[in-house]
Formats: C-alpha cells, structure tokens, sequence
C-alpha cells in the first residue's frame, strides 16, 4: 500500500468512502450535475487505487459500476433524467474503469517493489553483519591459536630461564633476576589481554549454554561490578533463534563497553525477563556520565549500529540518559517459539 498524507491508512479510506457514497446518493437525488458527481466517483476510485492498490479497489469498482448500470436503467425506464446522460455513462464510464485498474495495478506493482527491496536491503545487512561475525570468529582463532600460542611460549621460557639463573654457578650480573621477573610480568599480561580480546571476538557458545549465562560470562570479564539478573527460566538455550542471540550478545557487548569506556560507571545492572510471554526484554543500566541523546547522536558510541542489528533480527532498541544521571539501554526481542508462554 502507497502512503499519503498524515492521517493513518485506515482513516484515510473511511473518508475517501465517505465522499464517493455522498457523491453517488446526491446523483440519485438529483442535487446536481449527474455527469459531475460520477466524475467525482471516479476520481475517488483513482485515490483510492493508487494508495490502497488492486485488493481495496475491487469490490468498490464493482459497486460503482452497479451504480451507473442502475441510474442509468432508471433514467432508461422513468425519463427523469435527459438522454445526454444516459449516452455519457455508456461511453466515458468503462474507459474511466479501465484507468482506475490500471492505476491499482501499478500501484500494487510498487508496493511489492518496494517491499521487495526493504527484503534485500534487510538480507543484505543480515548478510553483512554474519560476515563481519565470521570475520570475528576468524580474528579471534587467529589470536588464540597464533599470538596467544607464542605467548605462552615465551612465558614457559622465562620461567625456563628464570629457573636456570636460580641453579647456576655462574655469576649473575646484578638486576638480571628483575629484569627477568619484569620480562614474566610484561609477557603475562600481553597473554591475559590477547585472550580477553579473544573472548570479545567469540562469545561461548550460545547454543550450549544460552544467552542468559553468555551475557553472565560477559560481565564477569568486563573489569567493573555488573549485576545479571534473570529469572532461572531464561537461562535455557535457543531463547531466541541462534542468529538472534549472537546479535544481542553483540549489542549488550556494546552497551556495557559504552558504560565502561565511555561513561565511567562504577555499576551496571543487566536484566533479562519475558514480556507478555511472548517477547525478551534486555536492558542494561548504568550509573555513569550520562548524556543528553537530543544534541548528540551516539555515533561514537555505536547507537546506530546497535539499532541496525535490533532491527534486523526484528526487535526495537530504546535509550534513556540524562548528563550525570546515567543510561538506560532496553532491548525488546520476540522470543523462540518453543519459549514463548508465561511472563517472568
């Protein structure tokens, strides 16, 4: 259907009908020009078609042209009416018809064009946003099983060597124990942060242990105190088709790394429950900076993307904030079938 105007589509019929029914009951009344007031049933007709499309206009073509068949019948049988008008029905009214089917059919022709193309556009990203998960997945093998590796190594031999200067009977050259204890520390470290950044690429696996404990996970790593709390109902795997997961593990990834990095909140509070038993809430407060979303519009924070992967996996993103009075991030996600049931 083809939009138009402020009002809401179903309004916009009623009125439409509204007006073709007063023009069609002023002919048979005779307060004007019949020719006219057909003309202005036809034009509705046009309106109509070409924003509701073939579907809508049907079954109100076809009333109108019972109406012509039966005002002219009466203007052949009674002679209330002149001539002219009979003649005029029978010669301009099919062809304005035909323009009125024309109209519907291109109009409903757009209408699949347009949805066809909202289609690809969302395939599209879904498309993207898995390649770029790949991607991650990819990185962070690489990091695991490359850097981390080699990391590890290096430790082992430190340690090695550490334990071959405590046994030797050679002399030590003085600060040789602490520059090796400091060279331990510094490879230590490397290997905790390639492995933290491992797990940012590659969740655990949702499928195993669900998103509920996924996101648990994520918070017991985040360096600040967050509190996760769901009811044990939540917990179960699959809460969501296994795409949908891996998108709103992303997008509570993003927001508590805004809380974290950008907002400097000492506490963060991640909830889950079900709603209406039907759709999973998720909302991730914060007691940080805050911001005032009308003069800023979070590109830096990643909001949009955040926005981009709800709407993909067909659920709605919202954000309140205040400067100094922290944000509040809720995630609204239709549920799995075989979940959906009782509210939490």
């Amino acid at each position: 259907m083809i939009g138009g105007g402020g009002l809401p589509a179903r309004w916009r019929l009623v009125a439409l009908d509204l007006v073709g029914v007063s023009l069609a009951a002023s002919t048979f009344l005779g307060r004007g020009e019949p020719d006219l007031l057909f003309h202005g049933v036809w034009v509705v007709l046009v309106i109509e078609a070409f924003w509701f499309g073939l579907r809508v206009s049907i079954p109100r073509i076809v009333l109108a042209a019972a109406l012509v068949v039966s005002y002219s019948l009466i203007d052949e049988v009674t002679r209330m009416r002149p001539l002219e008008v009979y003649d005029l029905i029978f010669t301009e009214w099919p062809l304005m018809l035909v323009i009125i089917l024309i109209v519907a059919v291109m109009a409903d022709r757009v209408t699949t064009a347009n949805r066809d193309i909202a289609d690809l556009e969302r395939r599209t990203h879904e498309q993207l946003m898995t390649a770029r998960d790949d991607e991650r997945q990819r990185l962070s093998a690489d990091l695991h099983d490359g850097v981390g590796q080699t990391l590890t190594a290096l430790v082992f031999t430190l340690d090695a060597a550490e334990t071959a200067l405590a046994t030797g009977d050679e002399a030590i050259p003085p600060g040789s124990r602490e520059t090796l204890h400091r060279a331990q520390e510094i490879a230590g470290l490397a290997l905790e942060e390639t492995r933290d950044v491992a797990r940012r690429f590659r969740p655990a696996r949702m499928s195993e242990i669900g998103l509920a404990n996924a996101i648990r996970e994520l918070a017991a790593h985040a360096g600040r105190p967050i509190e996760v709390a769901f009811d044990p109902k939540l917990a179960a795997p699959s809460l969501l088709p296994v795409q949908d997961e891996l998108q709103a593990y992303r997008i509570v990834q993003e927001a508590v790394a805004n809380a974290v990095r950008h907002a400097s909140a000492r506490t963060i509070v991640i909830g889950l429950r079900a709603v209406r038993g039907s759709r999973l809430q998720i909302e991730v407060v914060d007691d940080g900076t805050g911001f005032d979303p009308e003069e800023t519009d979070g590109d830096g924070l990643g909001l949009q993307g955040m926005r981009e992967r709800a709407a993909a996996i067909g659920g709605t993103l919202s954000l309140d904030s205040q400067p100094g009075l922290g944000t509040r991030i809720r995630l609204l996600l239709p549920m799995a079938p075989q979940h959906r049931g009782a509210d939490a």
